[in-house]
């Protein structure tokens, strides 16, 4: 994660917001419960660069990236109900969708990103999204 961030430029603002830094995990499942650990920096050599990732807290890390977007110029569009996306061949040009007063509008794009969480409108449409079968709690 930590290499696209600094790729988007956005690692700087990641790092100032105070997000607790990770450098590993430890992990226990298996037959005999045995703990086994996992330091970030022995999986890649992207990672030996990092040495580290962060845990995140979801809202505030989701809000960050999308105010980071709008910085860069990105047309963001918030209480907005996606209803549709568009298609020119194979290729997603963009979507319909209500703003918050209820009316129906479309905008198109170079790029499409579907933020639209697990709803997955994209995903739906291209038939990508599995539903898990199997799930366990303890």
């Amino acid at each position: 994660m930590v290499p696209i961030l600094d790729e988007l430029e956005v690692l700087d603002k990641v790092d100032a917001h105070g997000f607790t830094k990770k450098y590993g995990a430890t992990f226990v499942w298996g037959q005999d419960r045995a703990p086994w650990d996992v330091r970030f920096c022995d999986r890649s050599i992207a990672a030996q660069k990092y040495g580290s990732t962060y845990q995140v807290i979801r809202s505030e890390f989701d809000d960050l990236l999308l105010r980071h977007a709008q910085s860069q110029g990105v047309d963001v569009r918030e209480e907005h109900k996606v209803t549709n996306v568009l298609f020119s061949g194979d290729r997603c040009q963009g979507g319909e969708f209500k703003n918050s007063q209820g009316q129906s509008q479309k905008a198109t794009a170079k790029y499409t990103v579907d933020a639209t969480g697990q709803a997955a409108v994209l995903g739906r449409h291209l038939n990508l999204v599995e539903d898990d079968e199997n799930c366990s709690l303890d």
